[in-house]
């Protein structure tokens, strides 16, 4: 039935760490973690805007699941599932050398300014 939905998930404080939701304060966080202590919650408004961001990035369709859940997992594990065919993978844009070049003579430029 459900009951295999509703088992714990292992969204210890470390996991939350990790994925951006917490913030953590001190070695305590790889041990019995206590809130307050080596670990906390963003504010409010800064979960509502990874909210906020984690939502657009996820209709923003077809580059935008590969960024949200980039920003979750990381990119090797974002393109290993894409490479499985799991979602899109947003192309890297690659530099020319010429490019290059013409950034390097530009902050030359401002320098010297």
């Amino acid at each position: 039935m459900l009951t295999f939905c509703l088992d714990a998930k292992e969204i210890i404080p470390f996991n939350l760490v990790r994925l951006g939701l917490a913030h953590s304060c001190g070695p305590g966080i790889f041990r019995s973690a206590k809130y307050g202590v080596s670990w906390s919650l963003l504010k409010d408004h800064q979960l509502a805007s990874f909210h906020r961001d984690l939502v657009n990035d996820l209709y923003d369709l077809p580059y935008g699941p590969f960024h949200a859940i980039s920003h979750l997992v990381g990119l090797p594990l974002v393109q290993q599932l894409a490479r499985a065919g799991e979602m899109v993978e947003r192309p890297l844009l690659k530099r020319t050398a010429d490019s290059l070049n013409d950034e390097e003579s530009s902050k030359k430029a401002r320098i010297d300014v």
